[in-house]
């Protein structure tokens, strides 16, 4: 990807190691390893809400990624006069307090600020990485995110509204909320007088809210009928009529906020369509908080556009992408990139973000590699090309030609003739049998030591087309390339009878390192013989003599 043009297909792989790097490539490739690449598409980020979260997420990307851990730690001091604790020894506890970290994520404040932050965080990550969005999507606490990242809000701002937002969540009787795998009307029909709906997923994926005994009393009505439901990670009962009694409150906090017509485009959860002057609205945000998510709504507008754009989850785990794979038709073709791993999953966080980021660009994503790492840390080493030498080539002496003619052979009026080519080269060899002066090389010209040498220098001469070729001349710097190197290699092979390695044989640049490896060779066989074996060969050689 550095140097070269654009191709149709691209791979990419995350190694360790150049053994990891090896294996890697030379596993069998699947759909998923080689796609057809689109160049300069557009990606559009999704961030995940209340429930996604989990302790020691983003620990890995905080210890290794500068740009990350600058932007938590950004959040983590903006959020602390609001808080009272910091963010950080919730996300990264120390050992002897991890089980601590985990029950206190699940509360409605540590919930909605470690989650914000580190989508944050994350975003401001991508985008170091020349992965910016098209458009956004998020999911309840995740549409906060999305405003910001669009200057609807500073991120101060946010993090005091977000503040505000679980504190008030708090402030009301603890509830709980249930994924239920039914349709929307289905799941309304038997909601009953204590329950909301507090969120449309999918076309057969919604979320139901309310007071936690009345929450499972419907859960287990469900199951009765076969149907599972599963409870989310989170202690209240968000996007339902508990949370009415702070409404007035929580919108005096949205007045004292600066609000902006947001620069980036991203859906709404309150309408289901693109987000337009009512962000500047303190009503929308008091509607926002209460009112259900129509996350389907939106992923159905998003889909529509036509735009085919990669689908990047900017958040923990993959909730989000697994219900955007619901919503692809067959014509579609919305691939989905997560951010951070599974909680479930042991795999380093660096190396799950860099998987990802490999994953957008054979998508066709533009990737930034200067930004990512990649471009700087290595060593580019400029290699020849094909050669492409001219040469004269005269057809049946032709006669009443003039060799001093525009292209080497200008005809008599009259006289047809073909001529082609420039000054010659090692190529005219193989059609002519004519053998060149070895070219000024950077090495001087050195006889061959031995009686191995001068047969592989034999061996090069008509092939490079030069009736001389030093011992330590470079195979590369007399023209030759990988295809003549298989020639050179199959002509060893039949003048020594010794099984060569192509792979050694490549590495040997010079007549002297390729003599050194086939007589390596030849010991090893001779080392191997039985001494019947070796008897039995030496008589033949006496034979011969």
């Amino acid at each position: 990807r550095t140097g070269r043009r654009e191709f149709a297909y691209r791979r990419a792989v995350v190694a360790r190691s150049t053994a990891d790097a090896v294996t890697a490539l030379r596993t069998p490739t699947t759909p998923a390893d080689a796609r057809p690449a689109t160049a300069h598409r557009p990606v559009v980020f999704l961030f995940p809400g209340g429930g996604a979260q989990y302790a020691g997420m983003g620990r890995g990307l905080y210890e290794r990624e500068p740009v990350y851990r600058e932007h938590l730690d950004r959040c983590a001091r903006a959020a602390l006069s609001h808080l009272g604790f910091d963010i950080r020894d919730i996300l990264h506890p120390d050992p002897e307090h991890t089980a601590e970290g985990a029950e206190r994520i699940k509360h409605p404040l540590p919930i909605v600020v470690t989650l914000f932050s580190v989508e944050y965080a994350l975003a401001r990550l991508w985008m170091s990485w020349g992965i910016h969005p098209e458009a956004m999507i998020g999911h309840s606490l995740g549409e906060y995110v999305a405003a910001c990242l669009a200057g609807v809000f500073t991120l101060e701002d946010a993090l005091a509204l977000v503040c505000a937002r679980g504190r008030l969540i708090e402030e009301v009787p603890e509830g709980a909320m249930l994924s239920v795998p039914l349709p929307e009307a289905e799941v309304t029909d038997g909601l009953g007088t204590a329950l909301d709906l507090a969120a449309v997923n999918g076309p057969a994926h919604c979320v139901v809210s309310g007071p936690t005994a009345d929450i499972a009393e419907f859960a287990d009505e469900l199951r009765a009928r076969g149907i599972d439901t599963r409870t989310l990670h989170v202690r209240a009962a968000g996007h339902s009529r508990a949370l009415e009694p702070v409404l007035g409150r929580f919108e005096d906090v949205v007045r004292g906020i600066k609000l902006n017509t947001p620069k980036i485009p991203y859906l709404s959860n309150v309408t289901g369509t693109w987000i337009g002057d009512e962000a500047t609205d303190p009503a929308y945000w008091v509607a926002h908080l209460r009112r259900t998510v129509r996350f389907s709504d939106g992923l159905q507008e998003l889909l529509r556009q036509g735009s085919d754009p990669v689908l990047l989850e900017v958040g923990p785990g993959r909730g989000l992408t697994s219900l955007a794979d619901l919503h692809r038709t067959g014509d579609g073709s919305a691939n989905t990139v997560t951010s951070l791993r599974h909680p479930l999953s042991e795999q380093d966080d660096t190396q799950h973000a860099l998987s990802s980021l490999a994953t957008l660009w054979a998508l066709g994503a533009d990737v930034d590699w200067h930004a990512a790492g990649g471009a700087d840390d290595g060593h580019r080493v400029p290699l020849p090309g094909y050669p492409f030498e001219g040469g004269r080539y005269r057809l049946g002496g032709l006669p009443g030609t003039d060799p001093d003619g525009p292209y080497g052979a200008s005809p008599a009026a009259g006289t047809p003739t073909v001529a082609s080519g420039t000054a010659a080269g090692p190529r005219d060899a193989q059609a002519t049998g004519a053998l060149h002066e070895r070219p000024t090389l950077s090495t001087p010209y050195v006889e061959p030591r031995d009686e191995l040498e001068r047969m592989v220098v034999d061996v090069w001469k008509p092939l490079l087309g030069y009736e001389r070729v030093g011992a330590d001349d470079n195979f590369y710097s007399l023209g030759g390339h990988s295809l003549l190197a298989t020639r050179v290699v199959a002509q060893l092979r039949s003048a020594f009878d010794v099984a060569l390695p192509l792979e050694r044989i490549l590495q040997a640049v010079t007549p002297a390192e390729q003599a050194t490896v086939i007589r390596t060779l030849l010991l090893d066989e001779l080392n191997s013989l039985t001494d019947e074996e070796a008897a039995g060969l030496l008589k033949d050689e006496e034979g011969r003599s």
